[in-house]
């Protein structure tokens, strides 16, 4: 899950070697003087630059060592183990402009003239499925479309074909022996490939490769087979899938051998039967096999059968018996057979330890000498009717002690210990076969039994002497743990977590002697914890007991986008009007896109983190998080007008979905600056623009308290009064330069209006004492002007056209236009 390109489509700018401009119009092909059918060959700029030949392109291959060759036009690489291909950049060339030379574009820029997607590749070359956002680094057929989504090349597109393909197989080899013993059961071998780099690879059966075993017969005909089970030589024809490429026939053979009982290289051994039934033995106790024992129910034992050697002999009298071991039926798969000691009792014993059952397996602890076996407390037991029954000393019993290989490490018969240090002292699992063999009873009593010992250097309980540590606050500093809890970031956290295990003396455990797995909640093992999820640590040893404490949780959370805003967003305070703040993103004239990329232009999306806002990372939007903007429920391609706009998010894949909480809606209200001026005039009002333009103009204002301070609060639906209105229309002819000369204003009583009914220092005072002054008002038959009140629509209609006469281009209308008014007479 290592991002290593931008997976999502993306937009790039075009570095164009030479002059764009050519294909800005049709490009025309001329031979002068020559009709040869070229002279009217036209292209449209977006035909010409769906057909422009690709001169050169460079991908990158991450840290791989793995170049691109062009094959029949395809740009070809090897696949390499989590190794993603990104293409850099490329060069080409559009019919028409030959003297300009090749033109380029820088593919991992990221504005917005191009836009740069992935796919999967159909056999027409052109584009199968849905976008691939993620990570490109599997064998596959690839194309990269190039599509012109701005300039005179709108709506172009180029294909680019690259192909991964897979490694070549070189060599195979067996991991293990090539040679092994019929036992009745199929045997399972692992293969190594050599690559051409001259490295052999582990590789699994069914993911990378598949198997044909050839089975080449006594008549030296070969034929295929389903497993490597019957005696003879095979030969493994492998066949790469997936990463792999290539057939190859194994130069070495693989040989079974045919169970030999007549072996005596030790590689087959019998363990013969003690018994008190009745009924005389069929089969011997055991067989070793390469190290392995087989007895009971496992296949081979069904194989194989035991007759008296001495056929004048019946299976009556307690004592001796000789009987030869053989195939059950005859078959190459067994050959020859062995003689094994048979021995009739008259009780079969219990065997104990110590006084107690001999227990079916035992841990011995090195650093414990208390769980040390002492062998020599096993005797016997048999119930024989009387109150004690019968004992068997420990003298009459020996046993062999047995490594994991089927090696003998110990016999009791000897006292020789064939390890170095001692089989108790030598960690590993032992298999210990305990035999009575009657002879020192009169085969009175007699029996065998096996135990299973698991040898430790020391035990452990993890939950005092094993510790997780994790860096939990992020700085730097690990601590110990009981859980694991992260947020996914794209990194491996088996990178981040640490295990200490000490010995129980408090020395450190060396790392190579315990083991740390990872499992998924499914139970399936992980070499990586990248993606969110909850994974369970396991930690086990086979040289050291563990008890206490051995798992743990470690739960990865998607990473939270769910908190999300703009940082175009500005806000403006009306507090005087009541309303604390308004939030809006500025209406700009280019608008807000959402190119095909998904990538938003200028929004300055953020989401929170913590308490703190964070940038969204461009590669967030281009890879997690398709976006999309909505007015009106319908998808646009920007924000351009003003109005409520939603900006929707959803994830591309099933990845982003499951490491990242998508964000939820976001809205946005986009509104010019110049309809934010009053908190009572909003981009809707029919008048917004009206109100704009007055107060750009410097003609009418929002209201003002006594000291001059705005309240941020225009009055749209209040009605004018006559002092309002000239003011307004004194503004008006002030701005236009028609004021020549300003009214006469005294430092006692202010402007002198000529009307006893207005305040001199009234706000409206100058205008007032202008407009009477040039014509434009006259006041009432009682001289007074009545400033404070209401201004009737005649009267303002009358102060329009004295002013209109006075200063604009006025001609007499034609009164008859009031005819269709019920109130004209008024």
């Amino acid at each position: 899950m290592t991002a290593c390109r931008n997976k999502a489509s993306r937009a790039v700018t075009a570095a164009l070697v030479g002059v764009l401009s050519v294909g800005a119009v049709p490009m025309v092909a001329m031979a002068a003087g020559v009709n040869d059918g070229a002279s009217l060959m036209f292209a449209d700029p977006e035909g010409a630059f769906s057909n422009a030949k690709v001169t050169a392109a460079e991908f990158h291959h991450n840290n791989s060592d793995r170049g691109f060759s062009l094959v029949d036009g395809i740009y070809t690489t090897t696949f390499d183990e989590n190794q993603p291909v990104t293409l850099s950049w490329f060069t080409f060339s559009m019919y028409g402009t030959g003297g300009l030379g090749d033109m380029r574009i820088e593919a991992e820029d990221p504005t917005d003239d191009f836009e740069v997607e992935y796919f999967n590749r159909g056999a027409d070359g052109k584009t199968t499925g849905e976008e691939i956002t993620g990570d490109i680094s599997e064998v596959g057929k690839y194309v990269v479309v190039v599509t012109a989504v701005d300039g005179q090349y709108k709506g172009g597109k180029l294909y680019i074909p690259f192909d991964i393909t897979a490694r070549k197989i070189q060599q195979v080899r067996i991991v293990g022996a090539d040679e092994v013993t019929y036992n009745a059961e199929s045997h399972d071998f692992q293969f190594q490939f050599l690559d051409e780099w001259g490295h052999w690879i582990n590789v699994m059966e069914g993911t990378d490769y598949t198997v044909e075993y050839i089975y080449t017969g006594h008549d030296a005909t070969d034929k295929n087979v389903a497993d490597v089970k019957n005696e003879g030589t095979y030969k493994a024809k492998i066949s790469g899938m997936n990463r792999w490429d290539g057939t190859l026939t194994l130069s070495d053979t693989i040989t079974v051998n045919p169970l030999d009982l007549a072996s005596t290289d030790g590689s087959v051994r019998v363990e013969g039967v003690i018994s008190a039934s009745e009924t005389e033995p069929e089969n011997t106790f055991a067989i070793w096999i390469d190290g392995k024992l087989y007895s009971g129910d496992d296949a081979i034992m069904k194989e194989l059968k035991a007759d008296q050697s001495d056929t004048e002999r019946v299976w009556f009298e307690n004592g001796s018996y000789g009987y030869t071991l053989k195939a059950a039926v005859e078959t190459p798969n067994i050959v020859n057979d062995t003689v094994f000691e048979a021995r009739k009792v008259a009780q079969e014993i219990d065997f104990l330890y110590d006084g107690e059952a001999l227990p079916e397996s035992h841990d011995v602890i090195g650093s414990d000498a208390s769980t040390s076996l002492n062998l020599n407390k096993v005797t016997g037991y048999a119930a024989d009717g009387t109150v004690d029954g019968a004992t068997v000393p420990n003298s009459d019993i020996y046993w062999f002690v047995y490594d994991e290989n089927g090696k003998i490490a110990y016999e009791s018969t000897t006292g020789r210990d064939y390890t170095v240090a001692g089989w108790q002292h030598t960690s590993g699992s032992y298999t210990v076969i305990f035999t009575c063999d009657g002879s020192g009873s009169g085969y009175k009593l007699g029996g065998r039994a096996i135990m299973y010992v698991n040898v430790y250097d020391d035990a452990v309980n993890a939950d005092a002497n094993a510790a997780v540590l994790y860096d939990v606050n992020g700085d730097g500093t690990k601590e110990v743990v009981t859980s694991v809890d992260g947020v996914y970031d794209g990194s491996d956290f088996t990178k981040k977590i640490d295990v200490a295990v000490r010995y129980s003396n408090g020395a450190p455990v060396p790392r190579d002697q315990y083991q740390v797995k990872y499992y998924r909640a499914d139970g399936t093992e992980v070499k990586q914890v990248v993606d969110a999820g909850t994974y369970t640590l396991k930690l086990t040893s086979s040289s050291v007991k563990l008890s206490g404490t051995t798992e743990m949780t470690i739960t990865v959370a998607p990473k939270s986008l769910e908190t999300i805003r703009s940082g175009a967003v500005r806000t403006k305070s009306f507090d005087h009007a009541g309303v604390s703040t308004v939030e809006y993103l500025p209406w700009k004239e280019n608008g807000y896109g959402v190119t095909k990329a998904g990538k938003i232009d200028g929004l300055g999306l953020q989401y929170k983190d913590g308490d703190s806002w964070v940038d969204m990372n461009p590669q967030i939007i281009q890879n997690v998080l398709k976006v999309t903007i909505l007015r009106d429920g319908a998808e646009v391609e920007k924000i351009t007008d003003e109005g409520v706009y939603t900006v929707h998010f959803e994830a591309r894949n099933e990845d982003a979905a499951n490491n990242y909480v998508v964000p939820a809606d976001l809205t946005l209200t986009c509104v010019k600056d110049s309809h934010l001026l009053y908190a009572d005039v909003t981009y809707t009002d029919y008048f917004a623009d009206a109100v704009a333009a007055v107060n750009d103009l410097g003609v009418m204002s929002g209201y003002t308290d006594a000291q001059g301070n705005a309240y941020g609060v225009f009055g749209a639906t209040d009605s004018l009064t006559r002092g309002q209105v000239a003011t307004i229309l004194y503004r008006l002819a002030n701005g236009e330069g028609l004021v020549e000369t300003e009214p006469v204003y005294n430092e006692i009583f202010g402007y002198e209006t000529g009307f006893e009914d207005c305040n001199g220092k009234a706000f409206y005072a100058q205008a007032v004492a202008w407009a009477k002054s040039v014509g434009v008002v006259e006041g009432y038959a009682d001289g007074t002007f009545r400033p404070e009140q209401a201004v009737t629509r005649q009267e303002f209609a009358t102060m329009l056209k004295n002013y209109e006469q006075l200063f604009g281009d006025y001609s007499a209308a034609d009164e008859s236009v009031l005819d269709k008014f019920s109130d004209a007479s008024e």
